[in-house]
């Protein structure tokens, strides 16, 4: 029987950025936002996911283009599961990428996109990357591969005019987010209430409205997508102290969130990811 099996790992060429190979069968991603821009192509069967509101379904021969902060999930479109390798970037790589292509690149207007050139010029990165090798040849590939995806012509990405930090979200969210990133204690919904001037109510409701997510939720996304950061670069740092760093009450209930959310412990992802 077909079991759930991942693998990371950290580009040597990208600072930050993050490799991965699955095969999932029955794992299902709850509703969730990444920190990062995530890029995937699957390769075997097909993921059913939601994205904002709307369902899609990802199959050879479509890439994932998932902006930062923006609400899916994701199951097996079938019984059968399916195979993904995915690259999970900090934004300022792209920044940088679209600066040297001269594009301004601000997010982009769909989940996926359906270019077959543009799925195999994926896949043989991925694998530049992944095994790490020749630093010339992987920013070659990089290069031509962010050219066609974001760059000028004919079969390039249409930017939006969003622009980093421009998310659509209100005043209001972009403080709440702002107070839940940046506190390591617990926060209420009174503070956030009074912060931005809505209220409890009618911030939980904007919020959920905003981004999908009640604000617990994205938070403890958040604090998850910070910890797998400082397991990729903090080598003096225990378990435990990660755990408090990022707002967990112990080194248990972090690992079971960082189970449920990645299907691996941390000590797992840690060792794998500086393999």
């Amino acid at each position: 029987m077909q079991q759930e099996i991942i693998d990371f790992r950290q580009s040597k060429l990208l600072a930050g950025a993050e490799l991965s190979r699955a095969c999932y069968r029955h794992f299902d991603f709850g509703r969730h936002v990444h920190e990062d821009i995530h890029l995937g192509a699957v390769i075997r069967g097909a993921q059913a996911f939601n994205h904002k509101g709307s369902g899609h379904t990802l199959s050879p021969g479509e890439l994932s283009t998932l902006s930062p902060d923006e609400c899916h999930d994701g199951v097996a479109a079938s019984d059968a599961g399916y195979d993904v390798l995915v690259l999970s970037l900090p934004q300022w790589h792209l920044d940088r990428i679209a600066a040297d292509l001269g594009v301004a690149f601000g997010g982009f207007h769909e989940p996926k996109r359906m270019d077959m050139v543009l799925y195999k010029d994926f896949i043989s990165l991925h694998q530049l990357l992944y095994q790490g090798q020749n630093p010339l040849v992987e920013e070659t590939a990089l290069l031509d591969f962010f050219q066609r995806l974001i760059g000028h012509g004919p079969q390039s990405e249409n930017i939006s005019n969003r622009g980093k930090g421009a998310t659509g979200d209100s005043r209001e969210i972009r403080l709440a987010k702002a107070l839940m990133a940046d506190s390591p204690e617990p926060v209420t919904l009174d503070l956030l209430g009074d912060a931005t001037g809505l209220g409890r109510y009618r911030l939980l409701r904007h919020f959920r409205t905003h981004t999908g997510l009640s604000p617990h939720q994205w938070q403890l996304r958040l604090r998850l997508e910070r910890a797998k950061k400082s397991l990729m670069h903090n080598d003096d740092s225990s378990l435990t102290d990660i755990a408090h760093l990022h707002g967990f009450s112990d080194l248990s209930h972090f690992n079971r969130h960082f189970r449920m959310a990645f299907l691996t412990t941390p000590s797992a992802y840690r060792r794998a990811i500086r393999n």
